[in-house]
């Protein structure tokens, strides 16, 4: 995810289920892996000079990890570090799993367009089915962990059901 799209209309509703979603299956923990990419925010006019945006706005107005600080009976975390290599990632992700001390829990995939498009034009805003099989197989199926996230491929089912067959 760019910092750029953080705390749009989406995050709202996304949020709002996966919250929602957690209450109903008594998750108490939500992990989100966010696939971080920041952004180099350009400069604003003042006046007839161009100046920096103040970082402690772009820190309140665009922080992805600020999530962590949701009032909620949930506890959230977030995998933040800077999305670079897609297999150097993958071992954080799986990781990052390994190390939940909160279970049961989610797993909240967040990329910034969801999996590979049919054909295989992956590029790093997307999650490649074979990195969804591995993060799958990594979650612990006692703990009713599920792996969510913004998968909008028409008549393909959703993200469990191309990782696996979603029962534990």
């Amino acid at each position: 995810m760019q910092d750029l799209w953080y705390g749009d209309g989406r995050d709202l509703a996304k949020w709002g289920i996966l919250l929602e979603l957690s209450r109903q299956y008594m998750c108490r923990h939500v992990l989100q892996i966010l696939y971080y990419r920041p952004n180099t925010w350009g400069k604003i006019e003042l006046g007839n000079k161009q100046v920096d945006i103040a970082p402690e706005v772009i820190r309140h107005f665009r922080c992805p990890v600020s999530v962590r600080s949701i009032c909620t009976d949930i506890g959230v975390e977030v995998l933040e570090e800077e999305f670079k290599q897609p297999k150097d990632y993958l071992e954080c992700i799986k990781t990052a799993i390994r190390l939940r001390s909160v279970v049961p829990g989610v797993v909240f995939l967040d990329p910034d367009t969801g999996l590979e498009p049919e054909g295989g034009n992956r590029t790093l805003a997307h999650v490649s089915s074979i990195e969804l099989k591995e993060i799958w197989s990594s979650l612990i199926c006692s703990d009713r962990s599920r792996c969510v996230g913004r998968f909008f491929r028409s008549g393909t089912g959703s993200a469990a059901a191309e990782a696996g067959n979603g029962d534990d």
